[in-house]
């Protein structure tokens, strides 16, 4: 038990019970925002003559000293009263027991989440940037790739391995519009909530706030030291994004598989079996795929601890704070890796042959029927329907198609006679050809595509500005804060 909380109506806690409730070890990750906690909340009760800047200088030169060679005791509660139990050897209790006058450990442990949350936000953001990229890169080598686009996991239409890959860019930017967007209500300051009511002391809450870089205050007390729903919002965020990544670790595992065989992994992040020497097997992938599919549950989890808890501080908190960590530790490990990857992927030979085996531009047949030969929509589709079953069960794909054919079941299946040209109808079938005229926005068609991947750098970036910009605020009041702690303290 902390020397701090001894002597209290608490005389004594049993050493099992503190080493069951104690967060030391989780409170490794944030000492270096407590530390600047507790310099700033010390530098504002200086300045506004709270405690005398003598007792002030006192404290900071301990906390300075300390910062970087505190050893943290696991047989203590939380590494808030390891804190102030030292700081009040060096500078004596007289002095160093007001270093939690005014505050409590209940508003130090929310602000310190946020600290460290908007920081790891940040690199994260800033590594997913680096995943955009590398999609982008896949894209510009793929644009004339041709690669199958699915629904249901069966063959629907051609696309292109571009096209593909700035489908997974979107999904992952949104990924990082949502965290950029939680940042803002990640970075907000509930010092000065204390306990849960403040203080009675004439404390500047708003000076904290800047000195520590937040971007503005939980102005209700009881929301400051009472809500979770910023590490809730985060942690929903990461499960989204890992969601993401987990269908794109699926897409990499099962087309590269001789099956499929539409794509082929870079050796470097494959291993092999012990027993069966021809294995390629993509190791890395499942296990990240394994990994991040955690986060998912750790969200679950995570509402769960909370979803009971009556207003104000709970100690159930401690236990949400390891699965938020964990999430960001996952993707920070993933991500690299998959950016490093996703560029040297290649598109293997045969995707033409295997689209029109699967009857791939079937739809654009029917398109083709209803724009040239004018029969309705739906008639055109059911005689590429009949027409796609016969060559089926002929054994044969697209390629087996013929002016004869159509004309056949066109004349049974509709009444319609139709004068086909056989270079016209081959053109309608080509998968190239199927991709060229999808010309739509958002389409296959490579003119689309390049103005896709234009937009897209520009939007990698903004996300970067964004990230250099928060971190520059960041960078700023750390220093205001080192000034005003040399103001006091000296250097």
């Amino acid at each position: 038990m902390s020397e701090t909380l001894k002597g209290g109506i608490v005389p004594h806690i049993k050493p099992e019970v503190v080493e069951y409730i104690s967060s030391v070890d989780q409170d490794e990750r944030i000492l270096e925002e407590l530390f600047e906690i507790n310099m700033a909340h010390i530098l504002m009760l200086a300045e506004e003559g709270i405690v005398s800047k003598e007792a002030g200088a006192k404290i900071l030169r301990a906390l300075s000293e300390l910062k970087d060679s505190i050893g943290l005791d696991r047989g203590k509660e939380d590494a808030y009263v390891c804190i102030e139990d030292e700081v009040s050897k060096m500078a004596g209790e007289g002095i160093g027991g007001n270093l939690n006058l005014a505050k409590s450990r209940n508003d130090q442990i929310a602000a310190a989440l946020r600290m460290r949350l908007r920081r790891e936000i940040l690199d994260l953001i800033a590594s997913g940037a680096g995943l955009l990229g590398g999609l982008l890169e896949l894209a510009e080598k793929g644009v004339r790739s041709l690669f199958p686009g699915y629904t249901h996991l069966r063959v629907a239409q051609p696309i292109t391995l571009a096209h593909y890959a700035i489908a997974q860019f979107d999904a992952i930017a949104r990924d990082l519009e949502r965290l950029m967007e939680a940042y803002g209500r990640v970075n907000k300051c509930p010092m000065g909530a204390a306990a849960l009511a403040t203080t009675s002391f004439p404390i500047n809450r708003e000076r904290v706030s800047e000195l520590l870089g937040f971007e503005g205050l939980v102005e209700n007390s009881l929301d400051a030291v009472g809500s979770r729903d910023f590490a809730l919002e985060a942690l929903a965020d990461l499960s989204i994004m890992a969601w993401h990544l987990i269908r794109i670790l699926e897409d990499l595992i099962l087309y590269s598989a001789p099956e499929f065989s539409i794509l082929e992994l870079p050796p470097g992040f494959c291993s092999t079996s012990s027993m069966m020497p021809q294995k390629r097997n993509p190791d890395v992938l499942e296990v990240m795929r394994a990994r991040l599919s955690g986060i998912l549950g750790d969200v679950a989890a995570a509402f769960s601890i909370l979803k009971a808890l009556p207003s104000g501080y709970n100690l159930d908190f401690q236990e949400l704070t390891p699965r938020l960590w964990r999430g960001i530790d996952e993707l920070k490990r993933a991500i690299p890796l998959l950016s490093e990857l996703i560029p040297k992927v290649r598109a293997t030979e045969g995707v033409e042959e295997a689209l029109a085996r699967n009857f791939a531009t079937a739809s654009e047949l029917a398109n083709f029927l209803c724009s040239k030969h004018g029969i309705p929509f739906r008639s055109a589709y059911r005689i590429v329907g009949e027409v796609c079953g016969l060559l089926f069960e002929s054994g044969k794909g697209m390629r087996g198609i013929s002016p004869e054919l159509i004309k056949e079941v066109a004349k049974r299946k509709a009444g319609v006679e139709l004068d086909l040209d056989a270079e016209e109808l081959k053109r309608a079938v080509d998968p190239r050809n199927f991709v060229e005229s999808h010309k739509a926005v958002g389409g296959p068609s490579p003119e689309r595509v390049w103005e896709a991947i234009g937009r897209r750098r520009a939007a990698i970036g903004e996300v970067l500005g964004f990230v250099k910009r928060k971190r520059e605020g960041l960078n700023r009041s750390r220093k205001l804060l080192e000034e005003g702690v040399r103001a006091i303290a000296g250097p």
